[in-house]
């Protein structure tokens, strides 16, 4: 009788485990179709998005700076100048981009220039890719650094990392320059692959011509990931892999 009340009791068990595993296949195959549906949408609306022609260079542009968050010795990223205006709480989240490290940062008196890109994912599948130049501005004291960032529905970081480094050198002559810059390039027409953007303007009584060159292979626009690869480690490696997968969030 014993042994008959502990078979049982194993099947039961059995059953129970049958349940459990049964329940987490249905929700993983469900969370994986999820992701397939998203990554569809994004790659079609992507496709999409390179076929079409864009009376605008890009949606808006950010000056964005840091400020001391009061009582504390820590800075939080604000915004200088945008042009269409934004407001902050528009755009609370493309300031945390600008600056993911703003708790981090003090003033200094030398800085490195870097350029750096990142991507917002929406829920229907869309795409706004956000190109940033990090610089410091011009002074001999100890400063905070700046960025200067374009919002945009395509993908051409080599085409935008031309104009934020024409927007870096105008920086070195004044605020306003870079600003007449990119007000000029906002109302040009998004250039076809192969195709050049010509931006116009005067500074100074004097007439200046910014040509932006947009490459005629599509697949030359991203970013070369030849300097990230040799930086990382294999396990590092694996584990921006792992979260791209999961669609999680990476900033590098």
């Amino acid at each position: 009788a014993e042994n008959t009340h502990t078979t049982e009791s194993n099947t039961d068990d059995d059953d129970q485990d049958s349940d459990v595993d049964m329940e987490e296949h249905k929700r993983r195959l469900k969370h994986v179709n999820s992701l397939k549906e998203k990554t569809y949408n994004a790659v079609n609306w992507t496709m999409s998005m390179k076929r079409c022609r864009f009376a605008k260079l890009f949606h808006y542009s950010l000056v964005v700076g840091l400020k001391k968050i009061e009582d504390q010795n820590t800075y939080k990223p604000y915004i200088i100048a945008s042009f269409p205006v934004k407001e902050q709480e528009q755009v609370e989240n493309i300031l945390n981009f600008c600056f993911p490290d703003a708790d981090s940062w003090r003033p200094v008196t030398h800085y490195s220039s870097e350029s750096y890109c990142f991507v917002l994912t929406h829920e229907d599948g869309s795409r706004q890719y956000g190109y940033c130049r990090r610089l410091l501005p011009p002074g001999e004291a100890n400063r905070l650094p700046e960025v200067y960032c374009v919002v945009s529905p395509i993908g051409a970081f080599n085409m935008y990392e031309q104009l934020m480094q024409t927007v870096e050198n105008l920086r070195k002559q004044s605020l306003d320059a870079p600003q007449c810059l990119l007000k000029a390039a906002f109302s040009r027409t998004f250039p076809d692959p192969g195709q050049e953007a010509w931006i116009n303007l005067r500074l100074d009584d004097k007439r200046q011509t910014v040509i932006l060159k947009r490459s005629l292979d599509e697949k030359l626009e991203s970013v070369s990931f030849g300097p990230l690869l040799s930086h990382l480690s294999i396990d590092v490696l694996l584990k921006v892999y792992a979260s791209m997968l999961l669609e999680r969030r990476i900033i590098f």
